[in-house]
């Protein structure tokens, strides 16, 4: 026997707003198992009905006759709410902190909190807050040591249309990867953001029916030293010190390093800076390329 299926009359009950739904009823008959029974189901109703996708589908038995394989089956659809509104995205966020390389107390940090404690015995060579300093005469090193540097890392989640997500917008998006912001970004001030890339996946439907990509950015900010901005509600670092060295002014992704001399004590020779250098190691770039807003 054929198998047929026949819409009902008290199909196609509709819900509106922004949970919108609809749920198609039919009637399937010519088959005695479920699992078929199922598989046609599926195989005759769309997965996108009205924007709308479809649920987990409801079939139940009216009658069977499995030494004939014939039966009916009450079966359900539903079709519910997928749609994604123009702007909306997720975030999720890290700020467990990345490692930081210091040679020297106060190249992270800018107050008095960081300075060497102490030294014993009292008389031992001071140098200067140089860490792990080894060696004698012209071997004489810092090798330093690492800590945990706040850095906030942060993921937004964003869905696009396919009349955004071009071939060249994904280049503009490749192109952006590793620049920060030249703008004020996300309460950010310009050079604090570092737009660390991009992954994309096709998903889905929107609103006016377009495909839309799924597309998650990542960033990573650190905080400027010693610019003052009215747009912010954060105090920034007024400085940072290493050794007498006073360094007043670094954006966020700057790279600071200092230069060390031999220089004499009162009893041998010591370590300390004699000159701190602030480094543009990264490019800016406009992040209105990437269109998820400032």
């Amino acid at each position: 026997m054929a198998i047929t299926l026949t819409e009902r009359v008290d199909s196609r009950e509709s819900t509106t707003g922004l949970n919108r739904s609809i749920i198609l009823h039919y009637i399937l008959e010519g088959t005695a198992d479920d699992m078929t029974a199922k598989r046609e189901l599926l195989a005759a109703t769309p997965t996108i009905y009205d924007y709308l996708t479809r649920g987990d589908v409801r079939v139940l038995a009216i009658w069977v006759n499995e030494d004939t394989d014939e039966g009916a089956w009450d079966c359900t659809v539903p079709y519910v709410s997928n749609i994604i509104q123009p702007g909306d995205y997720t975030t999720s966020f890290d700020t467990t902190g990345g490692t930081q390389h210091i040679s020297h107390i106060g190249e992270y940090g800018s107050d008095d909190e960081l300075r060497t404690i102490s030294k014993w015995p009292p008389e031992a060579t001071d140098y200067h807050g140089a860490i792990g300093v080894t060696g004698d005469g012209a071997d004489m090193t810092a090798e330093g040591v690492d800590v945990v540097a706040p850095i906030y890392q942060w993921t937004e989640v964003h869905n696009l249309p396919d009349s955004v997500v071009t071939p060249e917008y994904r280049q503009m998006v490749f192109v952006l990867t590793g620049r920060f912001n030249q703008d004020v970004f996300r309460e950010f001030l310009p050079g604090e953001v570092l737009f660390m890339g991009g992954v994309g996946d096709k998903h889905g439907l929107m609103e006016d029916g377009q495909s839309d990509w799924q597309v998650a950015f990542s960033f990573a900010a650190q905080l400027t030293v010693g610019v003052l901005d009215e747009r912010i509600t954060v105090a920034r670092p007024e400085k940072m010190t290493i050794g007498d060295i006073v360094v007043t002014q670094k954006y966020g992704w700057d790279y600071l390093w200092a230069h060390y001399r031999r220089t004499p004590t009162a009893s041998q020779m010591g370590v300390k800076a004699d000159g701190a250098y602030v480094e543009r190691v990264c490019r800016p770039g406009d992040f209105n390329w990437l269109q998820i807003g400032a």
